[in-house]
């Protein structure tokens, strides 16, 4: 190194400023990045920052409330950001009543919570990554599962940054907190019945929503299903390391779980909140002298807040209390965990009232919006299951369950419930937290078969996602059990980590195919445009929802068999259960009044989704001959339409 004089400064900085002219002239003509491609990078960087600051102030006022409910850091971290996403969803519900759901209100709750809360969002942020670096892999198979998640993390982030496909997503996940966001507050939206249900997570995706844009929303879901396998993952190595990373990649095996990684879904901060409230539990089970029995209702009562099968965590959990205590010291912790549940879950039942005058709407009760006539239609599925399979629900799901298949209508995988056996050969050391856990597992269960022995819809699996971490921990102890065993030379543990480590590949590489077909990245840079992208994506749809928006402010189109109405809002009414045909057709029966029906309504056209009619008209075995003839008479009665590939045809309905 050169020590310059001061004769020397003056050169050195005309140095500096040669350097500095050199390189601005170079990229005045050699631009590294389009304009569209810093503007992409500018909003992938707010999504990030929106999800990263909502997870970070709920951590820290989590961390507040509760500071130590579990032992396991991965385990508490997650209990801990649960607890204060709860709290939000709940505050902004209220908030939402009083006309707050602006962007002003969401930037400024976001700013005085991290002032306040500072040292706590710190704390809960800094011990995260220390939690993260503390479970470092050892030894190639789960080294192997860390490639696997990381490779699927990264996947699913992707998809959560580029437009939003996914179905309910479209439908109400986001659609809903986008609607809220632009009327600035919690309005009855009378033409989505979806309203009814408990908003938690469309409230939290409403603010980030309100931050940022729908991808950020999305973001948020992402990083909420992140902490929801992270939480399994920490509660599963109170049996051991492996224990741990067998729940994980027992969860990673499935499909349906992977993919709902980069959908704004409920279903994880359903599986956040019942994973919270079994680690509270097993935390206060080692320190019982924390208020843990209450602090677990009231999880259970935020998982009731995602949707309303969320309550089968309160008997679950009540059920691995009585195990823990014993039935005779079970009764005030009861009452206390009860207490909990219903101080967290009569928000939900109270904005529905309050509203509605029905509890339970849109399911239950006759509102002047929802009558039991279209009630019955929601309800009346064709049943499809075996009595085996119902009987079986659990295994019947794990080893049947397809993806947007009928039944089950999910899949999770194969080793949630292939790896129990080995719970036979644990060591007896565990057998103290095994039992509780088993037990929590076992009324959800007992409920899940009860639920769809009663109504196809209640058997679908992702209606209980909030029993996946304690099933998943069980998983994992199982494995950890199967790893003790021999058969001559013949090492049970390693087979079944082999078998886990094939299904777990495939399910990745299939996963990065979906992705190089889908090719997310190109709407994500700016490379293509949200329309090209859900064009190339839901071919028609795209196409479709442009022509919608492009009527204008006076227009207002009623859809037919197409439910989603993301891209579409204000200017659209979807047929959000696929019910608005028959149901004009039992109350107003000809061709002629339901045309003059819609038409005084204010409806000035009439988006068809020829190819959803179609699917109905082969396959559903509601509709009479006569009501199609009638809807036929209808649509010839309209002028010709506009034609989106074989998919939508756009109707003007005329005076």
């Amino acid at each position: 190194m050169i020590r310059l004089g001061r004769r020397m400064w003056w050169a050195a900085l005309a140095a500096l400023a040669w350097l500095s002219a050199t390189a601005i002239v170079y990229f005045v003509f050699h631009k590294p990045i389009g304009l569209n491609l810093a503007f992409s990078l500018l909003e992938i960087g707010r999504d990030l920052l929106v999800a990263s600051g909502i997870l970070a102030v709920s951590g820290g006022l989590g961390r507040r409330i509760l500071p130590a409910p579990h032992p396991d850091p991965l385990a508490r971290h997650a209990a801990q950001a649960a607890a204060g996403l709860g709290l939000w969803a709940v505050a902004w519900l209220g908030l939402g009543f009083v006309g707050a759901l602006a962007p002003w209100a969401a930037w400024a709750a976001l700013a005085v919570a991290a002032l306040i809360l500072r040292a706590d969002v710190v704390g809960w942020a800094v011990g995260l990554g220390q939690a993260l670096r503390s479970a470092a892999p050892r030894g190639i198979w789960a080294v192997g599962v860390v490639a696997a998640a990381t490779t699927l993390f990264g996947l699913t982030l992707m998809e959560a940054l580029a437009p939003a496909m996914g179905f309910d997503a479209l439908v109400y996940h986001l659609t809903l907190p986008a609607e809220f966001v632009r009327q600035g507050r919690l309005s009855l939206t009378t033409w989505n019945p979806y309203w009814g249900q408990p908003l938690g997570s469309e409230m939290l995706y409403m603010w980030a929503i309100a931050l940022g844009r729908p991808p950020s929303a999305a973001v948020l879901g992402w990083g909420i299903g992140a902490l929801a396998l992270l939480g399994a993952f920490g509660l599963a190595r109170s049996f051991g390391p492996l224990a741990g990373w067998g729940a994980l990649a027992a969860l990673l095996a499935g499909g349906t779980t992977v993919a709902l990684l980069g959908e704004a879904y409920a279903d994880f901060p359903a599986m956040l909140y019942g994973g919270a409230c079994v680690v509270v539990l097993d935390g206060w089970r080692r320190e019982p002298h924390s208020p843990g029995p209450w602090w677990a209702g009231v999880l259970a009562g935020f998982a009731f807040g995602t949707k309303y099968t969320g309550a089968v965590v309160l008997p679950s959990a009540v059920a691995m209390l009585a195990v823990s205590l014993g039935f005779r010291r079970v009764f005030r912790p009861m009452l206390a965990m009860t207490a909990g549940a219903l101080l967290a879950s009569a928000p939900w039942l109270v904005k529905n009232l309050f509203v509605t005058g029905v509890p339970l709407y849109p399911f239950l009760g006759t509102t002047p919006w929802v009558d039991p006539l279209q009630q019955f239609f929601f309800r009346n599925v064709q049943w499809s299951r075996t009595w085996w399979e119902t009987a079986s629900t659990p295994i019947a799901a794990s080893l049947k369950g397809v993806e947007g298949a009928p039944g089950f209508a999910a899949d999770i995988g194969p080793w949630l419930i292939g790896l129990l056996p080995g719970l036979a050969f644990v060591r007896r050391s565990h057998r103290q937290t095994l039992i509780p856990l088993a037990a929590f597992v076992a009324i959800g269960w007992t409920v899940w078969i009860v639920a769809g022995a009663t109504s196809e819809l209640l058997g679908q699996t992702r209606l209980y996602y909030a029993l996946l971490p304690a099933w998943a921990a069980l998983s994992g102890a199982g494995l950890a059990g199967l790893s003790r065993c021999r058969l001559g030379s013949i090492r049970l543990g390693r087979i079944a980590r082999a078998l886990m480590a094939l299904t777990l590949g495939l399910v990745t590489l299939g996963y990065v195919g979906r992705v190089a077909v889908s090719h997310p990245l190109a709407p994500i840079l700016g490379l293509e445009s949200p329309e090209a992208y859900r064009t190339r994506r839901l071919g028609a749809y795209g196409p479709a929802m442009r022509a919608i928006r492009d009527l204008g402010a006076g227009a207002s189109v009623l859809m037919l068999w197409e439910p989603r109405g993301l891209d579409c809002r204000p200017t659209c009414r979807p047929d959000v259960w696929l019910d608005r045909w028959s149901l004009d057709r039992a109350r107003l029966g000809t061709a002629d009044r339901i045309l003059a029906a819609w038409r005084e309504a204010g409806a000035t056209h009439l988006l068809l989704h020829a190819a959803g009619m179609t699917f109905v008209r082969a396959h559903e075995m509601r509709y009479s001959a006569a009501d199609w003839e009638e809807l036929d008479r209808l649509l010839l009665s309209l002028p010709d339409p506009v034609r989106f590939g074989d998919g939508y045809e756009l109707f003007p309905l005329g005076t």
